[in-house]
């Protein structure tokens, strides 16, 4: 079973999309969803097996979103995870394991006083 998340036939979405005049819509309630197309990159294909679809779709539901908007999400977040793990491989590169020690070893400072609580 395959998930289209945009116009696969002959020529692209953007090539469309761009020689498409949607001055006429600026009035009308489907302006932003409009926009939104314009401003779309890519549309691929994607190909899951049943049961997987099945679930993304459920997902979807649950989250009150569309399949394609589930998965764009799903897409982010992912990238936003693999980023998070390079940034991070990235400043222990310039970290100072002895000076961090020598920091948290350190004598002096003062133990926390009446009023330093967190707020519940």
């Amino acid at each position: 079973m395959s998930v289209m998340t945009g116009n696969t036939t002959t020529g692209s979405m953007d090539e469309k999309l761009k020689n498409t005049n949607f001055d006429h819509a600026k009035s009308v309630s489907a302006a932003p969803a409009l926009a939104k197309l314009q401003a779309m990159e890519a549309a691929i294909s994607l190909y899951l097996p049943s049961a997987f679809k099945q679930s993304v779709e459920q997902a979807a539901r649950e989250d009150g979103t569309s399949l394609n908007q589930f998965i764009v999400t799903a897409i982010a977040e992912k990238l936003a995870a693999l980023k998070t793990v390079e940034y991070f491989r990235e400043r222990a590169k310039r970290g100072d394991l002895e000076a961090a020690l020598a920091l948290l070893s350190r004598k002096g400072g003062e133990l926390p006083q009446e009023g330093d609580e967190l707020p519940d």
